[in-house]
């Protein structure tokens, strides 16, 4: 299950992409991001930014997704299973410089899940986790049209770790 979400996280931006050209011009993108947690490892997941219509002040909401494959060679050792993932929601301001670099920064919200079972000897313990915090974070846009790629760093309070995560808007 884990691979056909990895290849949806991908696979479908890149289908829609003939399909945002309308949409881009309403100010809606989307996309997907590969991220690294410090703490959680390697994610995946997709992205959606809708600019704000508050003049030229540069301003969108963006929200993303990012399921994440942690590994942790204790939990790896007795076959215990971890999942965790994040949802964020974040007002980000353009920070206006030329060229087709386009530096961001921004904050939001952060909602993290985590949750672990083990089973041994016919006997099965799970546990669950979740929290809400503050996002903040800052990135940069390179090109102007088409497909953008973009690199962003944000530091999350549920999760108390930074994540890098780099990805591609349609």
């Amino acid at each position: 299950m884990n691979r056909r979400f990895v290849c949806l996280c991908f696979v479908v931006p890149v289908l829609l992409f003939g399909l945002t050209a309308p949409l881009a011009s309403q100010g809606i993108s989307f996309g997907a991001a590969a991220s690294y947690g410090e703490d959680s490892d390697f994610g995946v997941g997709p992205r959606v930014s809708l600019a704000i219509p508050a003049g030229d002040l540069g301003l969108s909401l963006v929200g993303s997704f990012d399921y994440f494959f942690p590994s942790d060679a204790e939990a790896d050792a007795i076959g215990a299973e971890i999942n965790y993932w994040e949802l964020n929601g974040n007002v980000v301001l353009d920070i206006s410089v030329g060229g087709t670099v386009a530096p961001y920064a921004g904050a939001g919200i952060n909602y993290v899940e985590a949750s672990g079972s083990v089973s041994a000897g016919g006997i099965s313990i799970s546990t669950s986790e979740s929290e809400v915090g503050a996002n903040l974070l800052a990135g940069l846009r390179f090109g102007s049209a088409g497909p953008s790629p973009f690199l962003e760093g944000r530091y999350s309070t549920a999760s108390e770790q930074i994540v890098v995560a780099v990805g591609l808007m349609f």
